[in-house]
């Protein structure tokens, strides 16, 4: 269904009149409404529906579009299956990895908060004096810590793996992980991999199956041969993984467009996860922090991302700003 990134800010007042609209058409009782949440009757009892990441996906829409995508929503959260009863035997082959932002800073209780392996630990904004003393100091932007999360798939949703399964299936999180992975490799094409034409030098995998930006987990098998120096990634939100290969200047010229894009596609859509970039030199995962600044993109490279740019033949870089 299209959708606009750009759509105007100071929507949000009406999501909730959509929202008790969409809730009427399909004879939804609903009890309670928050910011991002509702209280729902579902099977005569109450149930709590999460409304953080479908509220920006529906203002994202075009106005027309809107009660279709809330209708679809509530629709599937309707039919969902219930993620009770179930045997590993039965969810093997549908144990898939999800990357996102942690659980644990939202207000769920505790038995609620899927378990988790890191991804990439955050980092608090810092100041940092540059090499050029001319220069000063530059507020370097703070980026999210990302984890690992296991879901189960079903045909229009998913549901996340707790600990209450673990217990159930008597394994632990660590044993499950790897299924999951190899699900995800075994399920993505060998070359799900397509070129941008807007952004030169720019691959984008969107598959639409919700697990784009799970990707990076395997990306090694999705970028072949793989670059001497590693690919630079971006995963704005869930449903878009968009890489650029480090093996030649043109692959450098190519950065800066995809990391203003990807600042402005976290905050547009729904399923958000970060829109700094993160640079996987085959071994190891680091940041790339960037900011808006005004009609342009200020990049923060480590030194260690610095160092293979100098490899690529780049140079002249203090170090702090691409």
């Amino acid at each position: 269904m299209p959708w606009n990134p750009f759509s105007r800010k100071g929507e949000g007042d009406q999501f909730e009149t959509l929202l008790k609209e969409a809730c009427a058409r399909l004879g939804i009782r609903l009890q309670e409404l928050s910011a991002d949440q509702a209280t729902i009757l579902k099977d005569g009892s109450p149930s709590s529906l999460y409304l953080a990441n479908i509220k920006p996906r529906v203002l994202s829409a075009p106005v027309q579009h809107r009660p279709a995508i809330l209708d679809d929503f509530l629709q599937s959260w309707q039919t969902a299956p219930s993620d009770q009863g179930h045997t590993l035997a039965e969810v093997r082959d549908r144990l898939m990895p999800r990357i996102g932002l942690p659980f644990a800073g939202l207000a769920l209780p505790e038995e609620e908060v899927p378990p988790s392996r890191p991804f990439i630990q955050g980092r608090a904004e810092e100041q940092k004096t540059t090499r050029d003393a001319a220069q000063g100091t530059v507020v370097i932007p703070e980026v999210p810590p990302l984890e690992i999360n296991v879901v189960v798939d079903e045909p229009r949703t998913v549901w996340y793996v707790r600990q209450k399964h673990l217990t159930e299936w008597n394994v632990d999180f660590d044993a499950l992980l790897p299924i999951a992975i190899e699900n995800l490799r075994r399920r993505s094409s060998p070359n799900p991999l397509i070129r941008v034409d807007q952004m030169p030098e720019t691959l984008a995998c969107e598959t639409g199956d919700s697990y784009d930006a799970a990707r990076l987990l395997i990306i090694k098998d999705l970028v072949v041969p793989w670059p001497r120096e590693g690919v630079i990634a971006v995963v704005p939100n869930r449903d878009l993984l968009l890489c650029v290969r480090l093996d030649s200047l043109d692959s450098i010229r190519a950065m800066k467009p995809m990391f203003a894009f990807a600042q402005r596609q976290s905050t547009a859509m729904g399923y958000p996860i970060t829109g700094h970039a993160l640079w996987f030199d085959g071994t190891v995962w680091e940041y790339i922090p960037s900011r808006l600044e005004g009609k342009g993109v200020g990049v923060f490279a480590p030194d260690r991302f610095v160092q293979a740019l100098d490899r690529l033949g780049k140079s002249g870089s203090n170090g702090d700003s691409l």
